[in-house]
């Protein structure tokens, strides 16, 4: 037995959707209205919204002649070493500029700079490490004052240098080493902090665009909704037809 065919199905969906997009397009300024509506909040939140700043500083492993009295003191040459005096000079460069971000993210070290602080103020410090000891790292201060989170980044990379310039020369002189490294010395900067020329908080262009997204979704499903209730209506006051 062969299933009944329905050959008007397929035209009745398609009226259906061309009822569905006329329905919609007979509410174009409704959904424009939402879309207004979000779009005007959207910029409302950017003006209401403080910007946030973040000043940058990139540093890396200091040059290896940072260190060649210190190897020379330890005295490479006339031992017997699988490492040659350069190896170790890199190596002490790299773990020079580990101490230097480990001292970056050190609470202890935080809370004794910000205690030599005149003022107080709201500042996020983030270090963002390489995937190899060679790579540079990247030290950055959040803040809503521009000119603050620069201030800030550079008064706490000095005081850090400092504290990891005298740790590092404490433990050379208990190796026996009579000379000292250069808090200078301690790292390279490949770039230097500059005050930022645009905030990385509020992002405009995004909000607007999801003010734009989110209110066109809106006002579609409004727009539906009252559509469903319309021909719910419709269908309700319809006659019932006697059979």
């Amino acid at each position: 037995m062969t299933e009944p065919r329905y050959p008007y199905q397929t035209n009745e969906d398609e009226i259906d959707l061309i009822e569905l997009l006329q329905g919609l397009w007979g509410q174009k300024w409704l959904i424009s209205a939402v879309i207004s509506l979000a779009l005007m909040f959207a910029v409302v939140y950017i003006f209401i919204s403080k910007p946030v700043y973040s000043v940058t500083t990139v540093l890396a492993p200091a040059p290896v002649n940072a260190f060649g009295l210190i190897v020379g003191d330890i005295g490479v040459g006339q031992q017997q070493t699988t490492k040659s005096a350069i190896a170790i000079g890199t190596d002490l460069a790299n773990d020079a500029l580990a101490l230097v971000v480990k001292n970056f993210e050190s609470a202890a070290v935080s809370v004794e700079f910000n205690n030599t602080l005149k003022e107080s103020g709201d500042y996020v410090v983030q270090v963002k490490r390489g995937k190899s000891n060679f790579d540079p790292v990247t030290v950055s201060v959040v803040s809503v004052s521009a000119e603050g989170a620069k201030k800030y980044l550079d008064g706490y990379m000095a005081y850090v240098t400092d504290v990891s310039a005298v740790q590092l020369n404490e433990y050379f002189q208990a190796l026996g080493v009579s000379h000292s490294v250069s808090a200078e010395s301690l790292y390279r900067v490949e770039q230097a902090s500059a005050l930022p020329a645009q905030p990385i908080k509020p992002k405009k262009p995004l909000i607007v665009a999801l003010g734009l997204v989110l209110g066109g979704m809106l006002g579609v499903f409004i727009a539906l909704i009252r559509l469903m209730l319309k021909k719910r209506s419709a269908k309700m006051a319809e006659p019932i037809s006697n059979c």
